[in-house]
Parts: structure tokens; sequence; C-alpha cells
């Protein structure tokens, strides 16, 4: 059973990859955002 497939081959979208990929996705963007704030407060 694929983990990294978000739709499943009868087209189901599979909820916990979904939901996986959306708090991963998540998390770098936040990452992100904060480098860029520490790197605006610092400039």
């Amino acid at each position: 059973m694929p983990t990294r497939s978000v739709v499943s081959p009868s087209g189901l979208i599979n909820i916990e990859a979904t939901m996986t990929l959306i708090t991963v996705l998540a998390g770098v963007f936040f990452l992100i955002v904060g480098w860029l704030c520490l790197e605006a407060i610092g400039s």
C-alpha cells in the first residue's frame, strides 16, 4: 500500500495520505515564513 499516493487506484482520495501531505507542506511553509521573518528582523 503506497503511502505517497494521494489518489488511490479506484479514484477515491486517500484521506490519511492527503492529511499527511498537507501537514508536511504546512510545516515547510511555516518554517520558510519564520526564517524570512527572522531574516527581515535581523537586517
